[in-house]
């Protein structure tokens, strides 16, 4: 019989981390989801407008949930905020400007001190979080070395908050300036599963993914040789009218919708429920607390080749 074929390493690697982030696992996060939103809402209404939604909801609702999954102190959130900008330069910019390799080499000096005494701390005294896990078999054959821990940590407490700012952030603009799908997202009657699906197909968090070729081949006519990099363009799949009826407009009630947004097969996106369900319940829940949400001048977009992310969003409550 022939042999089975070896899972990727990367598999190995997911396998500690890929039961916590389940739907089911993830939905019960719903309550203390709803809660944070509900408080940073709050915020919000105490100030004057216009107020910055990056700066006070999309960008600090996900730093507390994947804070609050890991085990991350609140002392703590602040800085993971501005280590997941800093790691941004990294995972999104170019690598010709000239602090990049600076940027690159102290955001991973600061993660792991920080995330290192976190981890101490963890060992000393296990806790309900992530960490505490990854932790408990540590170093063994079930789970992760020490290192991997440290890069799994700095994987997902990036991707976990930024994604899905981006997410948040990108999907509110959208609305606002279309606002007839604003009202039904407010509307009880609207599928709001459907209607997350179609704000990541319409104006997906991530523009285009790297790949390095593995075999020298053809495909549709172009030559690829092997060490190559390529860049899958998301957000042209996700608008190809090959796949999607009317794919430059906006239907929330969009069925079936096999966007590419959490990308597909082994590297499927291993936060993706999380991020849904973060959809699910900020975007409705902002748009219900004010109603009367507006555009208060032009936004402004992070100017990177991979993400799509709004860098500032003045909005009037």
């Amino acid at each position: 019989m022939d042999a089975l074929p070896r899972a990727p390493h990367h598999t190995r690697l997911r396998a500690p981390l890929a039961r916590q982030f389940t739907p089911r696992a993830t939905a019960q996060l719903q309550p203390r989801i709803e809660a944070i939103a509900d408080q940073l809402c709050d915020s919000m209404a105490s100030r004057a407008t216009p107020v910055d939604l990056v700066e006070k909801f999309t960008h600090q609702l996900p730093a507390a949930v994947i804070a609050e999954l890991f085990g991350v102190p609140v002392e703590l959130r602040d800085w993971l905020a501005s280590w997941s900008e800093k790691v941004g330069v990294v995972v999104f910019g170019a690598a010709g400007r000239a602090d990049y390799e600076d940027v690159a080499r102290a955001a991973g000096e600061e993660f792991a001190d920080r995330i290192g005494d976190l981890m101490d701390h963890y060992r000393r005294a296990p806790a309900d979080n992530l960490l505490s896990l990854l932790l408990a078999e540590e170093n063994r054959p079930a789970g992760l070395s020490t290192t991997e821990i440290i890069g799994a940590c700095s994987l997902l407490l990036f991707a976990g908050h930024d994604t899905t700012s981006s997410l948040l952030g990108s999907a509110t603009v959208v609305l606002l300036e279309n606002p007839e799908q604003a009202k039904a997202m407010r509307s009880v009657a609207t599928d709001v599963e459907l209607a997350i699906e179609e704000m990541l197909r319409f104006e997906s968090p991530a523009k285009a993914m790297m790949r390095t070729v593995v075999d020298s081949h053809e495909r549709n006519g172009h030559r690829f040789e092997a060490g190559q990099s390529v860049f899958l363009a998301i957000a042209a799949a996700n608008r190809d009218p090959r796949v999607f009826e009317s794919p430059d407009r906006i239907d929330l009630a969009r069925h079936p919708n096999p966007h590419l947004s959490f990308g597909f097969g082994h590297h499927f996106c291993l936060g993706a429920s999380l991020a849904r369900l973060e959809g699910r319940i900020a975007l409705p829940m902002l748009l219900r607390r004010f109603p009367n949400l507006a555009l208060a001048g032009p936004v402004r977009w992070r100017p990177t080749i991979s993400d799509r992310s709004p860098a500032s969003i003045p909005i009037r409550l």
